[in-house]
């Protein structure tokens, strides 16, 4: 008789002693790390608002005083000012769509 395998990301295989207490354990350990996870995600708004707002006035502020001398110059502080205010936009419909979630 040929069997297969097929492996499940939550199986927990049983062992001679204390199978529902590994199971449970590991489940507390999984459980920790999306807390841990979660908590370092919401720790980042701050972060992420201040590098875009920072970008926004340097964009601004290169507007104004560049006269077409550093063409290369302007465009990254541009392109860097709309990839965090992307990114700013990106992170709030994330934590949005996880709070719609729980």
């Amino acid at each position: 008789m040929i069997s297969t395998i097929v492996n499940s990301p939550n199986f927990v295989p049983p062992s001679s002693s204390g199978a529902a207490a590994d199971g449970f354990e590991q489940s507390q350990a999984k459980t920790s790390v999306q807390t841990a996870h979660a908590a370092a995600f919401r720790e980042l708004d701050g972060p992420i608002a201040d590098c875009s707002f920072m970008a926004k006035i340097a964009a601004q502020m290169m507007m104004g005083a560049d006269r077409g001398e550093n063409p290369e110059l302007v465009f990254a502080v541009l392109h860097v000012s709309d990839m965090l205010s992307d990114l700013k936009s990106q992170y709030d419909q994330v934590y949005a769509s996880s709070r719609s979630q729980s």
